[in-house]
């Protein structure tokens, strides 16, 4: 009795382990596996996207991260249900979707990340696509809001001064013409964009007196000839400015002013109006409805 026991005991200890080894892999199986590459405007990957899917309420399981690799490829292993895939990543759009997945299923979702609008991590005037800094082949210099504000500069030719290869010509204090002389080259062999399109006079320069900051969100100075894409006047380089949009759907509105002494009041005064689109629209966001800065001297006896 006592050896068939032993026996019984030896068998089972054998048995059970292989049974198991064996189940682990079938549930394995019936996992959904989602896979893709995330690719940029230009086509190329993108690495470290991290994606993310949370399950509904309805489905059972946890949420589930992974990041993207080198060659933009990523891959996730899932419990049947339904899901909200996030992609997101610094300098693009987060992109969001709803899926959802049988037992067992293979799907392939390759995707296209857009660049974020005015990311200071992303250049639009380099290149024919906005690309990220660290891929454009010419010198390039962002100034985001955050510099800006924290330089404190009334007017772009103030803002300029601090960059590298700028030098700015002014023919008396405020309200006298001021140039931008970009790498050496004449005043007119800069092309100067807003929001992408050129404001140079034809075969002339730019006159930066009257230009503020309060409505600009981002300058990009790209130097070096770029004339392929902007023309022959872009010798020395170009320089871009962006203008503030609107992020409320409610329109909104500010104004402030300034005073101090030296004979002078208001010395700035600004008002702004600006609103954004509906997110159901396909109309991009408005540029801002009006930027205005007024400087009003007076006399005294």
């Amino acid at each position: 009795m006592k050896n068939r026991i032993a026996i019984l005991s030896l068998f089972a200890a054998f048995f059970v382990p292989a049974v198991n080894s064996k189940a682990a892999p079938q549930s394995q199986s019936n996992k959904a596996s989602i896979a893709g590459t995330l690719t940029d405007p230009a086509g190329a990957p993108v690495a470290e996207v991290q994606v993310t899917a949370q399950p509904d309420a309805s489905s059972a399981g946890q949420a589930v991260s992974v990041a993207s690799s080198s060659d933009g490829s990523y891959s996730l292993s899932l419990p049947a249900g339904r899901y909200r895939l996030r992609f997101s990543r610094k300098s693009f759009t987060a992109r969001e979707l709803v899926l959802t997945v049988a037992s067992g299923e293979s799907r392939v979702l390759n995707l296209h990340l857009d660049l974020e609008p005015l990311s200071s991590s992303v250049v639009v005037t380099a290149q024919s696509v906005p690309t990220p800094a660290q891929q454009t082949t010419a010198p390039t210099d962002v100034i985001s809001r955050e510099t800006i504000s924290e330089r404190q500069a009334v007017s772009l030719p103030e803002l300029l001064e601090f960059s590298p290869g700028i030098a700015v010509g002014r023919t008396g204090p405020f309200g006298g013409s001021a140039s931008i002389f970009l790498n050496g080259g004449n005043s007119n062999f800069t092309k100067v964009l807003v929001d992408g399109t050129p404001i140079n006079p034809p075969g002339s320069m730019v006159d930066f007196s009257s230009v503020t900051t309060e409505n600009i969100d981002k300058v990009e100075i790209v130097r070096g000839a770029e004339s392929a894409i902007y023309g022959s006047d872009a010798v020395s380089g170009v320089i871009q400015l962006f203008t503030h949009r609107g992020d409320t759907r409610i329109p909104a509105f500010s104004v402030y002013s300034e005073g101090g002494n030296l004979g002078t009041w208001p010395p700035r005064a600004v008002a702004q109006t600006s609103a954004a689109s509906s997110a159901n629209s396909t109309i991009p966001a408005p540029p801002p409805i009006s930027g205005l800065m007024a400087r009003v001297p007076t006399t005294t006896s």
